[in-house]
């Protein structure tokens, strides 16, 4: 379970070096090493366990670049870059964009949610378990 809490703040520090570069002006042309990176780091979580990876997956798609924004000196929000690639190709899709970016963060609750029921509802299976095996099969 700490690592729902553990994962978020991994990606508001990346996003926190990333911001003191940019407030350095200090653009970056190209994000595949930052991309590459970041993708080995939630792969091998993914390797470890596929849930935690996609709430990782998911958690940094929704949650980096408001954080990046938020972190910066004189950037509102909802700001897109306009020096890489993919920035310009953002920019004219932002509707689509901060609603995927929502949307995303919104799975990343309910996959929270939904792993704590579970391991509840694993907890009480085991009690249960427990009970009848201590009841039914350790005193006849």
């Amino acid at each position: 379970m700490i690592l729902f809490l553990l994962i978020p703040l991994m990606v508001i520090a990346f996003s926190w070096i990333d911001a003191q570069h940019l407030d350095a002006f200090q653009w970056f042309k190209d994000h595949k090493s930052r991309a590459i990176s970041r993708m080995l780091i939630i792969t091998i979580i993914a390797c470890l366990n596929l849930y935690i990876g996609l709430y990782t997956l998911f958690c940094f798609y929704g949650l980096f670049d408001f954080s990046l924004n938020i972190i910066r000196r004189d950037v509102e929000w909802d700001h897109i870059g306009s020096y890489a690639k993919m920035d310009k190709i953002l920019k004219k899709i932002k509707w689509f964009y901060f609603s995927s970016k929502l949307s995303t963060l919104f799975m990343c609750v309910l996959m929270v949610i939904v792993y704590k029921n579970e391991v509840v509802i694993n907890i009480i299976k085991d009690l249960f378990i427990y009970k009848f095996m201590v009841k039914y099969l350790c005193f006849r």
